[in-house]
């Protein structure tokens, strides 16, 4: 069976990462890889099936201080290597920060605060 090729390409990046579901589901998790189209992160198989819509919330340092950016996510994919997510759309300013992130220009990864909360 042959792959299909990606359209933009995946980077091995670890960090902290969100996951909410509804009001039902909220835990952090750690990235393995990042692209502008999604992440593969090491999400319990278990947690959430696949075709879940969600959101995914960064905590990235940027000039201002911490920057949180909610990206609304569906898990496409549910294994045991993690779970794949699909970003379903983002404005030009979390694209920025992807882009910077992916290929350079100094965006790095952050902690959440503490006691896991988000304001």
């Amino acid at each position: 069976m042959a792959l299909k090729q990606r359209s933009t390409e995946r980077r091995a990046i670890a960090l902290d990462i969100f996951i909410t579901h509804k009001f039902e589901y909220s835990a952090r998790w750690k990235t393995k890889d990042l692209s502008l189209h999604g992440a593969l992160i090491n999400m319990a198989h278990d947690d959430l099936p696949a075709n879940s819509e969600v959101e995914a919330i960064l905590a990235l340092k940027s000039r201002n201080g911490v920057e949180h950016h909610r990206i609304p996510a569906r898990i496409v994919r549910v294994g045991e290597m993690g779970v794949a997510l699909r970003f379903q759309g983002y404005g030009n300013r979390t694209y920025l920060v992807l882009r910077r992130l992916l290929y350079g220009s100094g965006v790095r990864a952050t902690p959440p605060p503490s006691g896991g909360t988000l304001h």
